[in-house]
């Protein structure tokens, strides 16, 4: 049951999401050099969607929340890089941390290290088109060295 309030809070923020990635701003910032102010308003908005997912999580015991905050600061550091994600990350973290409870300060530090996680992957991604092949080739070195061949395209 716990599993189905979170996806059904969760289609909400997507809805959202889905709306801003279709606006000019959304645009200019992912094909173009965004000014100081987009990247405001962009930190703005996912810093708001952090904590739209703290206030729809479900109370699972007193100071205890399961909600979907992370999902803003990870695509904040994927779409604007490391340094975004971890804005928002701190921004969201500070203000689960601001609500108290047992898992305030493991909640709060956890959600800045998803949004710097997300931006380092949003930044790799980026960075190298042959990204898909990273996890297999430094998780399990030996094996994938042996059968890697470059001639071979893979999705």
């Amino acid at each position: 049951m716990l599993l189905i309030q979170l996806l059904e809070r969760m289609a909400v923020i997507a809805l959202a999401a889905y709306i801003y990635s279709h606006s000019k701003m959304f645009m200019k910032i992912s094909k173009e050099y965004p000014t100081l102010s987009d990247c405001l308003i962009m930190l703005a908005f996912f810093s708001a969607v952090s904590i739209a997912g703290t206030y729809s999580g479900i109370n699972v015991e007193p100071g205890a929340i399961a909600n979907i905050r992370p999902i803003g600061a990870i695509v904040a550091g994927y779409v604007g890089g490391p340094v975004a994600g971890l804005i928002v990350g701190t921004i969201s973290g500070a203000h689960r941390y601001s609500l108290g409870g047992f898992t305030a300060l493991s909640c709060g530090l956890s959600t800045i290290v998803e949004g710097l996680t997300g931006g380092l992957a949003g930044k790799f991604r980026k960075g190298n088109k042959s990204d898909h092949r990273f996890f297999c080739r430094h998780c399990c070195r030996d094996a994938a060295d042996d059968h890697y061949s470059p001639d071979i395209q893979t999705f």
